[in-house]
């Protein structure tokens, strides 16, 4: 019972941890363009963060969904749960990221006092990255319940190498290049959460 735990657990675990890795990992090379980019990123990620929570409970409820159709031998019940549940974020995500990409001033603005003209810099940066963050939030919507689903069906293995690879090889490669190499900045960095979660979603 234990190496079954380990086999289904352990994955998933390795899942979790190069998903918070990626964004910890962008944090970090954030702070080697600018203060303000540092800022900037540190507001929209925590919104995007709190928005992701919505998704994160359904991925959970699809799981025990999923989890105890299969245990009463009914897939096309378990199916369905799946695909409600992906249907279920993806819509909750895709309206939080029309409101990403309408109000960034007002968001950045419960954070940041805006008549402030030494915060132009902080409102300018964080509401263009605001609006990358409305692009990815369908997809990481899909992306966390769709694993939600599959952890139901104790498939996590294929799942932690697909988000391993998306993540780190995607998400990070893109983000440094764009970032670095092409002189992008923070949008650059912001472009590779884009296409990694993209990425990671259809996947």
């Amino acid at each position: 019972v234990l190496v079954q735990l380990l086999r289904t657990g352990g994955p998933v675990g390795i899942s979790i941890l190069s998903e918070v890795g990626l964004f910890a990992g962008m944090t970090f090379l954030m702070g080697y363009i600018s203060a303000t980019a540092l800022a900037a990123h540190q507001i929209a990620l925590n919104v995007a963060s709190l928005t992701f929570m919505c998704a994160l409970g359904i991925s959970y409820a699809t799981t025990v969904r999923v989890g105890g159709a299969m245990g009463a031998q009914e897939p096309e019940r378990a199916k369905r749960a799946g695909m409600i549940g992906m249907g279920l974020a993806m819509g909750l995500m895709g309206l939080a990221g029309l409101g990403f990409w309408c109000f960034p001033m007002q968001i950045i603005g419960l954070y940041l006092d805006l008549s402030v003209p030494e915060n132009q810099g902080v409102l300018t940066l964080g509401s263009s990255l605001l609006q990358l963050a409305a692009l990815f939030q369908i997809f990481d919507a899909l992306q966390v319940t769709s694993q939600g689903g599959l952890r139901g069906l104790k498939d996590t293995f294929a799942p932690m190498v697909i988000g391993f690879f998306c993540y780190w090889g995607v998400g990070l490669g893109v983000g440094v290049v764009l970032g670095f190499v092409l002189n992008w900045g923070a949008r650059g960095l912001w472009m590779g959460f884009v296409l990694g979660l993209m990425s990671a979603g259809v996947l």
